[in-house]
């Protein structure tokens, strides 16, 4: 899911980028700069991405613009998206596993004894 694009050293940003299938095509989003593309695959869509954000971060440090400053977050509502896209399969391979767990396991029974 999200790779991690370093910019030149000289910059010293790092910033996520994170790919998944959208319909029939891939979407890649960089939620610090409110970058994003869509490919018909998710290896280009990931590389036209990470060439956006070095071309992005470099036009602006040319035209004088702090680093600081370049950063243009996506709004709270689609970066809370874009980590429950990563956390729903995690969420859902532990929920059947355990499901599985449970079913493979007899049931318990319990045996008491009561004088009557």
């Amino acid at each position: 899911m999200p790779s991690t694009h370093a910019a030149p050293a000289h910059i010293g940003l790092t910033v996520a980028l994170w790919g998944f299938k959208d319909g029939d095509r891939y979407k890649a989003v960089c939620p610090e700069f409110s970058l994003i593309v869509r490919r018909e695959t998710l290896d280009d869509a990931m590389r036209d991405l990470s060439a956006l954000v070095t071309d992005y971060v470099l036009d602006g440090v040319k035209d004088g613009t702090p680093a600081s400053q370049l950063m243009r977050p996506v709004p709270r509502s689609e970066r809370v998206r874009l980590y429950l896209l990563k956390l729903l399969p995690l969420i859902l391979q532990r929920a059947v596993g355990e499901l599985l767990r449970r079913e493979s396991q007899p049931p318990r029974m319990e045996l008491r004894q009561q004088a009557v």
